[in-house]
């Protein structure tokens, strides 16, 4: 999940606003997010599927 324009505008102004303590929980919030999420996809393995070493063209998976 990648940040969305209105997040990062709201982040900015929230740091302008000078409401850091609320700014470092809400990035750190969506860093964790983003890192579970890269993590869980590695784990069951639902990343990017490598062709076959054969070089004919398919695909491993079912």
């Amino acid at each position: 999940m990648a940040l969305s324009e209105s997040a990062v505008s709201k982040l900015l102004d929230a740091f302008r606003a000078g409401d850091g303590v609320d700014l470092i929980r809400d990035a750190v919030t969506m860093v964790l997010q983003e890192l579970i999420e890269v993590e869980t996809t590695e784990q069951i393995g639902a990343g990017a599927v490598t062709p076959s070493p054969r070089g004919d063209g398919r695909c491993p998976a079912r």
